[in-house]
């Protein structure tokens, strides 16, 4: 168990003083004496007593938690699971092609989408981009995404308003 004393003296010395002892155990810290003394007026005002707040007081001398591990088939690892599998039966109910099919990274992360080798040609026979990104069942802003690379590449593929 560790004792400490805290002392809260005033620039003016007309202004009361303060002493905590905190006491930190298993349980956690706990004031075991609180001394308010008197400055050089003799009397204890109100206004002019020291403002502590007791409990960040506490809450400061509290030792930090150690960091909890988490393991496979935590709640976490979990819901992660849950969002794959509701998002593997939304993309079942789009159509089907190879650029629907997103790549799976090893390490969890987040795999981008290629595009598509025919995307030029199909692109050409769509009216827009979200019509595109239905074809082939990938959100809008990944078939923006696509379109904007085939032009840097030097594709020719036309921006429409």
């Amino acid at each position: 168990m560790s004792t400490y004393t805290i002392t809260l003296t005033p620039e003016d010395s007309a202004d009361a003083s303060a002493i905590v002892r905190v006491e930190i155990g298993p349980a956690g810290p706990r004031i075991t004496e609180l001394t308010v003394r008197a400055g050089t007026g003799g009397e204890l005002v109100p206004g002019r007593l020291p403002g502590v707040d007791l409990g960040r007081l506490l809450r400061a001398l509290t030792p930090p938690a150690p960091p909890v591990a988490r393991r496979p088939g935590t709640a976490k690892s979990r819901a992660v699971k849950s969002r794959a599998v509701k998002s593997r039966a939304v993309k079942s109910r789009a159509v089907k092609s190879p650029a629907a099919v997103p790549a799976v990274a090893g390490d969890g992360r987040r795999a981008y989408r290629r595009a598509p080798g025919d995307l030029a040609e199909v692109y050409a026979r769509t009216p827009d981009t979200a019509a595109l990104a239905d074809h082939y069942g990938v959100p809008r802003h990944t078939a923006q995404g696509w379109l904007r690379r085939l032009r840097a590449d030097g594709g020719r593929v036309a921006p429409r308003g």
